[in-house]
């Protein structure tokens, strides 16, 4: 469970909020177009698997976690990996792709860090593997941030607030 709490505590749930084009460049090459339709395509994606995350947070006993991990934190970061290769397959512009890898990086890291924990709640590869998940996550909003922006969009984060997606 300290582990979780560790690893999700690093960084704080933030969802998509995007609006218009900033740049002229943007507007004229389409990239903002394509940078839209990027963030329209992830936004449910990403934001359902950081209020997983969150939900993860909440759980206060070791066989609570053990069972939601099983059933519930893998099958669902299996399924968010999914949908993030198929996303990837709707675009072609190689640098918006070098930073969709790293989404799925941070999802394939955080899938085996989980795995691995599940079998051994005392591995240090699966606690390292946990803290590549943070790292590329955060690596690949920082470069969106900054793709988008270059484009003329701009991204506004908000914070996903748990209780009320549950409503």
């Amino acid at each position: 469970m300290g582990k979780k709490l560790a690893v999700i505590s690093l960084f704080t749930a933030l969802l998509f909020i995007f609006s218009g084009c900033s740049t002229l460049v943007g507007l004229f090459s389409g990239k903002s177009d394509t940078m839209m339709e990027y963030l329209e395509s992830t936004n449910d994606m990403d934001s359902a698997h950081l209020l997983l995350l969150m939900e993860e947070e909440t759980i206060l006993s070791k066989e609570e976690l053990l069972n939601f991990t099983e059933n519930k934190l893998l099958p669902g970061m299996r399924d968010f990996l999914n949908q993030a290769v198929d996303v990837r397959e709707q675009f072609d512009d190689e640098e918006l792709l070098e930073v969709h890898d790293l989404l799925i990086a941070s999802y394939e890291a955080l899938i085996e860090g989980n795995e691995l924990w599940l079998a051994d709640h005392e591995d240090e590869a699966a606690y390292q593997l946990m803290d590549e998940y943070v790292t590329l996550y955060d690596q690949y909003t920082n470069e969106l941030e900054a793709l988008a922006n270059e484009w003329g969009v701009t991204i506004t984060w908000e914070e996903l607030d748990l209780e009320a997606e549950s409503e």
